[in-house]
């Protein structure tokens, strides 16, 4: 047995699992396969979506905070850490309660969580004291499972939990930073990560922006890219009438989708036959749908839909263009690079993004994808017409996107340098 393997891990996550997160669904998988022992711990139960396999597993074998979390338990938990550990107890809670960012008063959140039965408001949400209370009730849990280090998953409320377990515990942690968690506000996120023994994330672009704002984690800020199943995202074109355009992803703002339905209305003006399917979930459908209905493109433009992988598989294999024209919204949240590109590489498909964030790191414009300005419908109109219109230049583009993600996108190749980060923070001397 590898000496890491002797030392379990808790993951914190927000909410798991969820669809639009297989990056994080199958990094826990790779991990565990290399013989990583993790325990799973999710602040939130999804409403089951079918899952199935390995994932399904996982899910039964994940702790669910609050649908556990009763005033008994509560109280149970805290009178443990006060008779059992009072100074860190008492630091912790004090620590919780001189950090808190505008969250109203503390005896409002106690009666909320033991007599409430309202959903929480955003800052109680982001409220540290609020998240003090029900981390006793996770603290205990790990104890039992003899936890070594926790590692949240998003910088957010995950993180938060992460530190105060942490704090109970007297255990390191770390933080897996991703993309909306370090660019849209969050609350206490210097003392997240002054706390944490180390950092990962998935782009330079996240690093950079980290230490801007914290120079002082140079040392403890590592970068390792989401990978990819290079032997399941190969090639096998499905051969289809009119050029088929897709897009991948949660219909959210920051994904451009309404930037892509302008387009197609543009591509239709031009009376260029295609076929778009849009496929995702979220807050964004029903202005999506009201666009398309009202520039005439019901039957040209397509929402089926969140999909399970093995289904968006099979639409990777019937498209000709994969477009996602992301955009930074104006609280400034936006993504890193995402999986969606990667895969649609793989799968040598020509892509068309945009130039913010990381993406820059994965397409380089004109050699293996397309990078347009964010918002510009008519740029990727033209940039579809461009590879509709040119074989030669799509057969480039898409054999160098191929060629990119196999050098970049690896799956086992970065699981192995993750697992590698984990080996040298755990099993040094605190």
């Amino acid at each position: 047995m590898h000496a890491l393997d002797r030392h379990k891990i808790a993951f914190i996550l927000n909410e798991f699992p969820i669809p639009s997160q297989t990056f994080i669904n199958q990094e826990i998988i790779g991990l565990k396969q290399l013989g990583m022992s993790i325990e799973l711990c999710s602040l939130i139960k999804p409403q089951d979506v079918g899952f199935d396999g390995e994932l399904k597993r996982m899910a039964d074998e994940t702790f669910y905070l609050l649908p556990f979390v009763s005033a008994f338990r509560l109280f149970k938990a805290h009178l443990y850490f006060l008779c059992r550990f009072p100074v860190r107890y008492l630091k912790t809670a004090f620590f919780s309660i001189t950090h808190r960012r505008g969250a109203g008063s503390i005896f409002g959140t106690v009666a909320h969580i033991l007599f409430s039965k309202k959903d929480l408001s955003k800052s109680q949400r982001q409220d540290l004291f609020f998240h003090f209370l029900l981390s006793c009730v996770l603290a205990r849990v790990m104890m039992r499972k003899d936890i070594q280090l926790i590692n949240a998953h998003f910088a957010d409320a995950a993180a938060s939990f992460a530190m105060l377990c942490s704090k109970l515990l007297a255990i390191p942690y770390s933080i897996t930073a991703h993309a909306y968690d370090i660019f849209a506000p969050q609350t206490n996120l210097t003392e997240k990560f002054e706390g944490a023994r180390f950092i990962v994330t998935c782009t330079q672009y996240n690093k950079q922006h980290l230490l801007e704002t914290f120079p002082e984690l140079e040392a403890r800020v590592s970068v390792v890219y989401h990978g990819i199943d290079l032997d399941e995202l190969k090639r096998k074109k499905q051969k289809s009438g009119r050029p088929v355009i897709l897009s991948v992803g949660r219909l959210v703002p920051k994904k451009g989708m309404l930037v892509l339905v302008e387009a197609c209305r543009l591509l239709k003006k031009r009376n260029v036959p295609f076929t778009c399917y849009i496929i995702g979930e979220g807050p964004e459908r029903p202005r999506l749908e009201m666009k398309i209905k009202l520039d005439d493109l019901v039957g040209d433009v397509e929402l089926p839909g969140a999909m399970f992988p093995d289904q968006v598989i099979a639409h990777y294999r019937r498209a000709d263009i994969f477009v996602l024209p992301c955009i930074v919204e104006a609280d400034g949240n936006r993504d890193g690079i995402p999986n969606v590109l990667a895969e649609a590489m793989a799968m040598e498909i020509p892509v068309i993004s945009t130039g913010i964030s990381a993406i820059p790191e994965l397409i380089t414009d004109g050699v293996d994808g397309i990078l347009v300005d964010q918002g510009d419908a008519e740029k990727v109109c033209e940039a579809m017409i461009s590879l509709m219109s040119s074989p030669r230049k799509k057969r480039s583009i898409t054999r160098n996107g191929r060629l990119k993600v196999e050098k970049m996108f690896d799956r086992r190749v970065n699981l192995l340098q993750l697992r590698a980060i984990y080996q040298s923070h755990l099993l040094q001397p605190d």
